[in-house]
């Protein structure tokens, strides 16, 4: 194994993580989202 295909595969590990944290942020922001319209929904709610 060359010390270029070492290099390689962290780079390849690297970018995993990044598109897994980002799959977690995308679904930290929907889940932010149903709790506000679920708060919304809740307020509609007790106004009536």
């Amino acid at each position: 194994m060359d010390k270029d295909d070492a290099v390689v595969l962290m780079d390849e590990k690297e970018e995993e993580k990044k598109v897994e944290k980002a799959k977690i942020d995308e679904s930290a922001q929907v889940q932010g989202r149903q709790a506000e319209s679920q708060a919304e929904i809740y307020k509609i709610d007790m106004d009536h």
